[in-house]
């Protein structure tokens, strides 16, 4: 993350839908959006709305 030129990231998991703002080791803050394994299909529309949150 530290070198990208945004500020989120995505991941799927088994958990439930989440967002987090995060610190890397080297200061940098971003948003991680955590969903669900079956959300999969949906990732457009949920990277849309993520990036507006």
């Amino acid at each position: 993350m530290d070198r990208t030129n945004h500020a989120y990231a995505m991941r799927f998991y088994s958990g439930s839908c989440a967002i987090d703002q995060i610190n890397t080791r080297l200061g940098k803050t971003f948003k991680l959006l955590s969903l669900p394994y079956f959300l999969v299909d949906c990732i457009e529309e949920y990277l849309g709305w993520f990036v507006k949150y």
